[in-house]
């Protein structure tokens, strides 16, 4: 296998084999036998800011009366971002997607979400659990196509939500303000996150050229064209400045 740079994330695994059709979203399941791996990391350019803390203001007693530390923007000791979602848009076809074996969790504990962000198929339920004995209020920020605002008290343990369309939802809550995640729905293999050390890897990619894209809530977007050939692992490098 050759490999080259460039000049960051695994992806997050989806659990199961069956592969979800996608009909009407443009992408067409393949075959992909000679396929190639891009690699690579996201890092922060110059010195990143402290993380930022979050006071409690409400529910001491349940979500802790200590600070919280922001999930938006997590930077390691090497400068990698965690959580940047990583994409080839525009992508036709490749592999199937497959639909999870489980329905995804978002969970709200200790007054958070975890995970503060996931990539799920388009057109899966997601569950969304409430292990807090308290009142949450999940809803989606304006701008989602995906659009809920559900009050969860503490004896409803579980809601579920329906996915249909590929974008990126952000989801808070109107109880607890500080509380935020951010779920990616996709309609195609190729997407994935940026792990703790702002490392990532997109597998079975079909030869060709493509344009990939970095995109953080808080620094914006980065993209650099990518050529991938046959079994070749390409590498890339990205640096997101603060605002």
């Amino acid at each position: 296998m050759r490999s080259r740079w460039l000049t960051g994330m695994r992806v997050l695994p989806l659990l199961g084999i069956i592969a979800l059709p996608l009909q009407g979203f443009g992408y067409e399941a393949v075959t992909v036998s000679d396929g190639g791996t891009i690699v690579g990391e996201v890092k922060y350019a110059g010195d990143p800011p402290p993380p930022e803390k979050i006071e409690v203001t409400k529910d001491p007693n349940i979500c802790g009366a200590d600070p919280k530390t922001s999930p938006v923007l997590v930077v390691g000791a090497n400068k990698g971002i965690k959580d940047v979602v990583v994409s080839l848009p525009g992508i036709t076809k490749g592999k199937a997607l497959e639909k999870p074996a489980k329905p995804p969790v978002l969970d709200q504990k200790a007054c958070e979400y975890h995970p503060y962000a996931q990539i799920i198929p388009v057109n899966t339920t997601l569950e969304i659990l409430n292990s807090d004995d308290v009142l949450h209020n999940v809803k989606t920020e304006p701008g989602s196509k995906t659009t809920f605002n559900v009050a969860q008290p503490k004896f409803k343990k579980k809601i579920t939500v329906d996915f249909k369309t590929p974008e990126t939802v952000n989801v808070e809550c109107n109880v607890h303000g500080w509380m935020n995640a951010i779920i990616v729905v996709a309609d195609n293999p190729y997407t994935a996150l940026t792990d703790a050390d702002g490392s990532f890897k997109i597998t079975d990619v079909p030869p060709g050229k493509y344009t990939l894209k970095v995109w953080h809530s808080k620094l914006g977007e980065q993209t650099k064209e990518v050529t991938v050939g046959a079994k070749e692992e390409v590498k890339v490098a990205f640096d997101l400045k603060g605002k």
